[in-house]
This record gives C-alpha cells, sequence and structure tokens, in this order.
C-alpha cells in the first residue's frame, strides 16, 4: 500500500525548540516545527522572557512571526535590555499551536539561551590583552560563577574573548 500527500504532523505536538539572544532586546524563539501564523502566535502576553538566575523578568512587547505562512520562528521585542553573558529562559504558552491545530507540547514550552555580544570596537578588539583585561575577566568568571549565574558553555566564551 502506497500513501501520497503532505505530511501535517496531524496529532503530533510542536515544541519550543531553541532560542536565542539577537540583540540586547530582540530574542529570537525557534519551533519545531511550522506554526499556525496566527492571534496566539503574535500575541506577546503569550510569551515570557526571564533570568535563569532570579532577576526580574522582561516583558515582550511585541512577537512577529518570521515572513510567510508558517513560520518556524518569532522575534520578541523586549521591553528591557538582556545582560550580557547573563542565561535566560523564554516561555511559551501552551495555546500556540502547529498548522495542524495541535497546541503546543506542555513538557516542552521552554528554551534556555545565553545573552552574549560584543560591544567592543573593532580597535578594542585588534589590541592583545594585557594581564589587567585576564584579572578582570577571572574575576567577573568568579563572581558570576558564586552567584550561580554562568554556565559552563558561558564561561569558555568569556574565557576564548580576546585571546
Amino acid at each position: 500500500m502506497t500513501i501520497s500527500g503532505e505530511f501535517t504532523g496531524s496529532g503530533v505536538a510542536p515544541q519550543v525548540f531553541n532560542a536565542e539572544a539577537l540583540s540586547t532586546t530582540l530574542v529570537k524563539v525557534t519551533f519545531n516545527e511550522a506554526m499556525s501564523n496566527n492571534a496566539a502566535l503574535k500575541n506577546a502576553s503569550n510569551y515570557t522572557v526571564f533570568p535563569t538566575g532570579g532577576d526580574i523578568s522582561r516583558s515582550v512587547v511585541s512577537a512577529t512571526p518570521e515572513d510567510g505562512g508558517a513560520p518556524t520562528y518569532v522575534q520578541l521585542q523586549l521591553n528591557g535590555a538582556l545582560a550580557c553573558a547573563a542565561q535566560y529562559k523564554v516561555a511559551v504558552n501552551t495555546i500556540v499551536e502547529d498548522l495542524a491545530g495541535n497546541t503546543l507540547d506542555p513538557d516542552h514550552t521552554t528554551a534556555t539561551f545565553l545573552a552574549k555580544w560584543s560591544t567592543v570596537s573593532a580597535a578594542e578588539a585588534a589590541q592583545p590583552p594585557t594581564k589587567e583585561d585576564n584579572y578582570r575577566k577571572e574575576k567577573m568568571i568568579t563572581l558570576l560563577k558564586s552567584r550561580g549565574m554562568l554556565s559552563t558553555e558561558a564561561e569558555k566564551y568569556i574565557r576564548r574573548k580576546r585571546r
């Protein structure tokens, strides 16, 4: 027996696949499949962004789906800046649904991401690090680790930066 046609994922709940900081106030949330480009996907109140270290959450001002009829991601505009090198979590309300009308899998509504970007100019980045730079970097790593605000990935990233 041969079955042909396009599989729409009927009966399979979509999941939050990934999140990443695109800038200090913009977060991209990616789903594991195409989502329904409806009011629920575009409703900013269906998303929450908060630091894993316990700081106050950032309000989502707007949610903009990928261009096209079947978006796989949404970009969230925040009301406040994310702290660089801090770990955040994004949570999505389960009413968001895929093309087949399946609501989000309640066990896969979140993704954790590291807010990282550089505010160093090209000229500064070209300079080799000084002993003072390395000392400050190690002090920052020690402080963040002591507060439980630094993941292993973030530590590796910081240690590689400007070497």
